[in-house]
């Protein structure tokens, strides 16, 4: 009896790169509060099923051309008739140049504005995109999924009730701690990515 021809396995394909923004004091910010945003940077889950064994992508290794790779992000504010904005972030430094992601793992940035700088901010819904600069990256893969977060500014209540008054300390310490220490590159987020994006919106 002719045996049936041996399977060929799949063609590996590059993996996909997926950046999602958050924020990690909130979707809703009020004036003179902290603001930290922190986009999350990890490979979509992608697998192929053979006959006896799962193939999954390769880890994506980036590397910035200069400095850390962090550097190479662009963040984008923009209001809702579409108007870029231009807030005066600080980006929390990390030393870091290049970048290994695979389906376990993340990476994120963080940039922060203080409640002086929020108080400046006019009231209303913003949406925010972080992408990579093209020519700022080695390893870029060719698909790039950018989530776009929803951000409400409010002006702060005046007085505070003391739901409100605690949450801002709260928040204050919480802002304190993670401008001068951020998380470093996780693993183990993935399961939980995939079946809840952390994000107020969808894909760019």
């Amino acid at each position: 009896m002719e045996e049936p021809p041996a399977e060929e396995p799949p063609k590996e394909e590059p993996g996909q790169l997926v950046i999602s923004p958050s924020a990690d004091t909130g979707a809703d910010l009020y004036t003179s509060w902290p603001l930290i945003i922190a986009p999350l940077c990890g490979e979509k889950y992608r697998f192929r099923m053979t006959r006896a064994i799962c193939l999954r992508s390769p880890p994506i290794t980036l590397r910035a051309k200069s400095g850390p790779w962090r550097e190479a992000l662009v963040l984008e504010v923009k209001n809702a008739a579409g108007d870029r904005m231009t807030w005066p972030f600080h980006p929390v430094n990390q030393p870091d140049q290049s970048l290994v992601l695979g389906v376990d793992d993340s990476a994120t940035a963080h940039w922060w504005l203080d409640p002086s700088e929020t108080q400046a901010l006019p009231e209303g819904a913003y949406s925010v995109t972080v992408s990579f600069k093209p020519d700022g990256m080695d390893g870029l893969p060719a698909y790039i999924v950018l989530d776009r977060f929803h951000l409400t500014i409010k002006k702060e209540p005046n007085p505070l009730d003391p739901a409100l008054e605690s949450a801002k300390h709260y928040q204050m310490a919480d802002f304190s701690c993670s401008k001068a220490m951020p998380r470093p590159q996780a693993s183990g987020w993935t399961n939980f990515w995939r079946l809840n994006r952390k994000t107020s919106g969808g894909s760019v």
